[in-house]
């Protein structure tokens, strides 16, 4: 076959490429092979065109071989095969670009459009198919993967990439590299000094500062001193069900005059002064962002948010959602009306799709955050195969969303009763839903409960059945859960939407913090925060991060230069990393003690069933193999295996089937998880269903 004067489109995964080609093509799409990768050749208009795909990012940033020490800023670009080992199997996707550059007569960049997707779009022109290609290429803007987007898309293709947009990616990846690299060398190093030996310890411009956001609430938790304080209610006898009031006070830090107070309604009927309903309004939800949905489907399924957006990535490239990547709660270029149609075929949607098609006017409650790149997360309507398991349940959140935003407000009537008892007044309130609207088209997603009083007279006196008092406690803040911190940093604004669930795993997968539910810093990770703290408080300072990303957008307006935002990361640097010299011993003393001490606590998983010693993690001499021991071997040979090649990080919990403790498994770039220690443990017995295991990780 004779490949010559075509158009070469890039795109950023293998899937995306079926699906442009699929669009474009006038006629048959003719699928080729070049080693193990599979690209696509179509006509479009008597335009021959070939479709190929990189795979993510195929070069990375290297510091120069032989360099040792800090700080170092002497970085390239170079195929990330080259760079690491684990990433071999890009050097199939690099020599396919190469060999179809070779004899290509235009380019273009159809990468996601976002600050990623155009510098790997940016790399790929610049060091496979030429310098020159660069400023010749043209750029496929899209947010959906439907053909009339991808092809509106193509026929209106940008004249250019977009320069201050890959200019931005540029600084954001030389920033991190410099302060990942030159901090972990130098914490690092400290280590070397203080044990000769090494450990990979780590730390990072975005990293740090998130660490020091969950240490600070730990910190908090620690020094909340608990108050105690009182409470008094009166359970209130009607004809159709028992109201629960409360005194007026709700909490009286003072227990004579609680105790006063209940002495004074001791053998009191409760009268009636006043019923007072009021009605309101409820405005429908406002269209998904990613943060947006990471937090609506942690609290709804638990998905943690690295996990939500790897569904949504995978929706995305089925062409059934938009670009998830967003942060716009706008619905920005987009035709509802068009979508609404498409989703009426299909009988799970059908019926509230079509319900909303009879409305004279469409208009979405859309939110008040934008994104220069990408509307919001929509359904595209399209159909695709049968989703399931994880797939089908967030699909179905978006869906329902998004019909949401469209409806009616919700009529919400509140009734406050207030009662007088001996003299004291106590209140009760209730809640109901007058008119549904928009619930009905998010069910079963509406949180909301209705708490219906019966009907009370005012001036009229009921029985108390009940009066108690009883003491409480002020509740310290609640730790961050996996989805409450991405909140979190995006208020800060550390981070990018796009990286923060990422950020959140290294932390993980770097033993600093544990938990899910509720994120816990381990006494390690507390330490790495408290060192820097004293020494270099620079690189837990969250502050200098939001400058720098600030920084970074004005390179993507196009109101600074990248060069000049790294020359002033380079300086900063530079005095940070002098200064953590000048006091490396004493920090390397102080990682030596805190990691030999962590060791020995994360080494303990929990109680021996048998005898009551400690269950420790050891390693097997003749094998090398980790797995859990007793520490009262060899009188006591209990044992459990334990998965390889993983950080294991003890649980506070114990499994409800055998009483035995629940560990967390980490790898690098693989979800965590929570397992019983027990190999036949029945939680354990469809781990061999693969949907199963998909969940139990989630």
């Amino acid at each position: 076959m004779e490949l010559k004067n075509y158009e070469l489109i890039i795109t950023e995964k293998p899937s995306v490429s079926l699906r442009i080609a699929e669009s474009l093509a006038d006629g048959k799409v003719r699928a080729h092979k070049h080693g193990k990768v599979t690209y696509f050749e179509i006509e479009h208009k008597n335009k021959k065109i070939i479709i190929a795909p990189a795979v993510g990012h195929v070069f990375t940033l290297k510091h120069r071989v032989g360099k040792k020490g800090y700080p170092i800023f002497e970085v390239r670009w170079l195929p990330t095969y080259e760079a690491s080992k684990s990433a071999a199997f890009a050097k199939q996707y690099v020599d396919t670009l190469k060999f179809l550059a070779k004899h290509a007569s235009s380019y273009i960049s159809a990468c996601d459009y976002d600050i990623e997707g155009e510098l790997i779009g940016y790399n790929i022109l610049k060091f496979i198919c030429g310098d020159d290609t660069v400023k010749k290429a043209r750029r496929m803007k899209f947010s959906a993967l439907t053909k009339e987007e991808l092809t509106n898309s193509y026929e209106h293709a940008l004249p250019h990439l977009d320069f201050n947009l890959a200019d931005s990616g540029i600084s954001r990846h030389i920033l991190d590299w410099y302060w990942g690299m030159n901090t972990s060398r130098a914490l690092s190093h400290a280590y070397k000094t203080a044990t000769s030996s090494y450990l990979t310890l780590s730390a990072g411009r975005v990293q740090t500062p998130t660490l020091k956001v969950l240490y600070d609430r730990e910190q908090e938790i620690k020094n909340f001193k608990a108050l105690p304080f009182w409470v008094i209610t009166a359970l209130i006898k009607t004809k159709e069900q028992d109201v629960l009031s409360l005194h007026e006070k709700e909490k009286f830090f003072n227990k004579a005059e609680a105790e006063k107070v209940f002495e004074n309604c001791k053998g009191k009927d409760a009268l009636v002064t006043s019923v007072v309903k009021r009605r309101t309004e409820q405005t429908p939800p406002t269209p998904f962002n990613l943060s947006d949905l990471q937090q609506e489907a942690y609290s709804l399924f638990k998905y943690v948010p690295k996990l939500t957006q790897a569904i949504a990535q995978s929706l995305y490239e089925k062409g059934l959602i938009s670009y998830p990547r967003t942060g716009s709660q706008k619905l920005t270029g987009v035709d509802p009306k068009h979508i609404l149609q498409k989703l009426a075929e299909n009988p799970l949607y059908s019926s509230k799709a079509k319900k909303l098609l009879l409305e004279k006017e469409l208009v979405a409650n859309e939110g008040t955050k934008t994104d220069p790149a990408h509307p919001c997360i929509y359904p595209t309507g399209e159909k695709s195969e049968k989703l399931e398991g994880l797939d089908a349940r967030l699909y179905d959140l978006i869906v329902k969303r998004f019909f949401a935003t469209f409806g009616k407000s919700a009529i919400r009537e509140t009734q406050t009763v207030n009662f007088n008892i001996g003299h004291e007044t106590f209140f009760a309130k209730g809640s109901l839903t007058i008119e549904k609207n928009w619930h009905t088209l998010y069910e079963p997603y509406v949180k909301l409960k209705d708490e219906e009083l019966p009907p009370l007279k005012e001036g009229k006196s009921y029985k108390v059945k009940n009066l108690s008092i009883d003491q409480k406690e002020t509740q310290p803040p609640q730790r961050y859960n996996a989805a409450s911190v991405i909140r979190k940093m995006e208020e800060l604004g550390i981070g990018t939407k796009a990286t923060r669930a990422q950020t959140l795993q290294t932390l993980y997968d770097r033993g600093y913090v544990s938990g899910i539910n509720q994120l816990h810093v381990t006494s390690f990770g507390a330490t790495i925060v408290e060192t820097l703290e004293e020494y270099v408080p620079e690189l837990t300072s969250e502050q200098l991060t939001r400058n720098f990303e600030d920084e970074i957008e004005k390179i993507q307006s196009g109101e600074l230069k990248k060069e000049v935002v790294i020359k002033e990361a380079e300086e900063t640097l530079t005095k940070i990393m002098l200064e953590f010299k000048e006091k490396e011993e004493k920090i390397g003393e102080r990682l030596k003690k805190s990691y030999y001490k962590s060791r020995q606590e994360q080494a303990i998983i929990g109680t021996c069933p048998n005898c009551g010693s400690n269950l420790i993690i050891r390693v097997s001499r003749a094998s090398g193999k980790q797995f859990i021991g007793c520490s009262s071997y060899p009188k006591c040979k209990t044992g459990f295996p334990l998965p390889q090649a993983a950080l294991i990080m003890r649980t506070v919990k114990t499994c409800e089937h055998d009483k035995l403790p629940i560990i967390q498994v980490i790898r690098k770039g693989r979800r965590r998880f929570e397992m019983c220690i027990s190999p036949t443990c029945p939680s354990k017995k469809d781990w061999g269903n693969k949907k199963t295991k998909k969940e139990a990780t989630s």
